[in-house]
């Protein structure tokens, strides 16, 4: 039951740098992990979260670059790359996390993810800079995530199950 899909994510400046290391933590740790985190920055931000996000860029800038050139390499003939023609419904390829302090990540250390940062000029509001990540987001599934909060390392694999179960155009989630 593997499927594909995009964490959105949106920060601006009032957040706690710390929250959102641990909210990215928490979504790359997931059991089911996500073929690209999105990442919009609502307007500038404070030194502090500016530094947690290039952290996370470094560390996923090889594999972005190597799956940029994946994608380049695998669109032939039918405009389909390999991943697509075997069912996944993302073009982008895995991208691997390196963080050893979370042993889920440990765990999915041969899963590759794709971190994507947006950078908005100015702060236009949660909605704005939402519809603006969309834009990004290159899976059919798209997994909703505040930077203030932690997601079970389970959250990911069973909205996914139950999607596929009710036959879901979206799912929803009940807080512990």
């Amino acid at each position: 039951m593997k499927q594909a899909y995009s964490v959105l994510m949106s920060v601006y400046q009032k957040e706690n740098p710390e929250y959102l290391r641990a909210a990215v933590e928490s979504v790359l740790g997931q059991t089911v992990p996500p073929e690209e985190v999105v990442l919009v920055c609502d307007g500038p931000l404070t030194e502090a979260l500016d530094r947690v996000i290039e952290e996370y860029e470094e560390q996923f800038l090889e594999n972005s670059e190597e799956i940029m050139n994946l994608r380049e390499s695998d669109f032939q003939g039918n405009g389909l790359s390999e991943n697509d023609q075997q069912g996944d419904t993302c073009q982008q390829g895995k991208i691997q996390g390196k963080n050893p302090q979370e042993s889920q990540r440990q765990e999915n250390s041969n899963q590759k993810v794709i971190f994507r940062v947006i950078r908005l000029t100015e702060n236009g509001g949660l909605g704005k800079a939402l519809n603006e990540g969309l834009k990004y987001c290159s899976c059919e599934w798209i997994a909703r995530m505040d930077t203030d909060d932690l997601a079970a390392p389970d959250r990911c694999e069973a909205q996914l199950a139950a999607a596929q179960a009710h036959a879901a155009d979206i799912v929803g989630c009940d807080c512990e």
